[in-house]
């Protein structure tokens, strides 16, 4: 891995154009907290020239894996694989003591099992329905430290009903999709699944839920274990490989990001570029097939400001999706939140793990949004909804946050179509 580590780390120029767009290098102003600084970290410790150390783990670990540099690098560095590798080869190496932390660790490996993320989700259902949480607040218990930040941030969480296999359309099938349903959003965003399979039968498409999907493997990826994440990407082809199933839609772009990466990621290449050639991002595959006549959105005289994930800006492409797929909705007034190229310190578990960083860029949004005169955000990562919402809850902003399918699917008429969405 050291001599591809080296090689990829000498595409870079160093010129410089990726400055401006890091947002930890304009939060700093240092080089060491840039791309290019890191790149230089990287060959260096990949040559023998730099020893691994905690100063070294610390400067890629504030990296938020963003990856706006790559969209501005006339190189076409792949910073992204290049950070992840670094990463994994400074855990794995002989000489390396680096180590996630234990809340970092545990955190990664509860979410990435189904049977811990439901138990988890089972108790944080009754501790925050309880006098247990006030308690756990007044008493300080929690200290100040990440811990204490990760409680008050976290939304509520749904009802946690089970998830069946398959929905078919109640009405003319036009065809069956696959629904990969992701982690936290199992956990957190139940509501926003709920609404992509409403939105989805209305315009024709059975949804078929493979029990055996797993994590999408970003977690494991980006925090130095690739084995795993590789296992957790065959797991998912397989478990999605079954025969008429006409795309594979994913619903947060974070794990989107990933799975649209598993060509590089698999040892099978073949079926891992058949899967990716099937993915689309929710927005984006109901942009590109034709709506049934009688599936028209109801007006909302509402205004709504979308918020960009980084990766749907820099790695799907496909930012522009949500403001079209709105546009289906009449009278809806859609703007851009301001800054959407800088990113809003989500990153995955980036804001537990460097909470001061995250709550600064978090900060920024929260200037933006309260000049935004929107009564409604809109972002299409389950990550980026809980920072900006924990962002607006400690702000009292008058603002919803929610995914562009719930939009879509409440002006469709979820919630009173009991013709359509009994079966949900």
């Amino acid at each position: 891995m050291e001599q591809s580590l080296i090689d990829e780390a000498d595409r870079c120029v160093q010129c410089g154009l990726c400055l401006p767009h890091c947002p930890t290098y304009n939060l700093s102003l240092s080089e060491a907290e840039s791309p290019r600084g890191r790149i230089a970290l990287i060959r260096a410790m990949a040559s023998g020239a730099l020893s691994i150390s905690k100063s070294l783990n610390a400067h890629l670990s504030r990296c938020l894996g963003c990856r706006a540099c790559e969209a501005v690098c006339p190189s076409e560095v792949n910073y992204g694989g290049l950070l992840d590798n670094g990463r994994a080869w400074m855990r794995q190496h002989p000489t390396g003591k680096i180590k996630n932390d234990g809340l970092t660790s545990f955190l990664i490996h509860t979410f990435t099992k189904p049977n811990r993320l439901q138990f988890l989700g089972r108790w944080l259902a009754r501790y925050q329905g309880s006098a247990l949480q006030g308690m756990v607040r007044t008493s300080k218990i929690l200290g100040h430290g990440k811990l204490r930040g990760l409680e008050e941030d976290l939304p509520s969480v749904p009802t946690q009903s089970p998830l069946q296999q398959d929905y078919p359309t109640p009405g003319l099938s036009r065809g069956t999709v696959g629904l990969f349903t992701g982690c936290a959003s199992s956990l957190f965003g139940r509501d926003v699944i709920v609404a992509a399979i409403y939105v989805l039968n209305r315009c024709g498409y059975s949804v078929h839920i493979p029990q055996d999907q797993t994590c999408c493997g970003a977690l494991h990826q980006h925090y130095g274990e690739p084995q795993i994440a590789r296992r957790h990407c065959e797991s998912n082809i397989a478990a999605f490989s079954k025969p008429g199933v006409d795309a594979i839609i994913s619903l947060a772009s974070g794990c989107g990001a990933t799975l649209s990466e598993y060509g590089t990621l698999a040892t099978q290449k073949g079926s891992a570029k058949s899967f990716v050639n099937k993915h689309y991002d929710i927005s984006d595959f109901l942009n590109h097939i034709s709506w049934p006549k009688g599936v028209q959105c109801a007006p909302l005289k509402e205004t709504v400001a979308i918020h960009e994930p980084c990766t749907m800006r820099n790695v799907l492409r496909c930012e522009q999706a949500p403001y079209q797929l709105l546009k289906r909705i009449p009278e809806l007034e859609i703007k851009p939140l301001e800054q959407n190229d800088q990113c809003c310190g989500a990153a995955g578990l980036y804001n537990v793990i460097h909470p001061q960083l995250a709550a600064s860029l978090g900060a920024q949004k929260r200037e933006h949004l309260s000049t935004s005169g929107a009564t409604v955000l809109v972002t299409s990562n389950i990550g980026c909804a809980m920072q900006l919402g924990a962002v607006i809850r400690k702000t009292s902003l008058n603002i919803r946050v929610a995914h562009p399918i719930e939009l879509v699917a409440q002006q469709l008429g979820k919630g009173r179509d009991t013709k359509n969405e009994g079966h949900l």
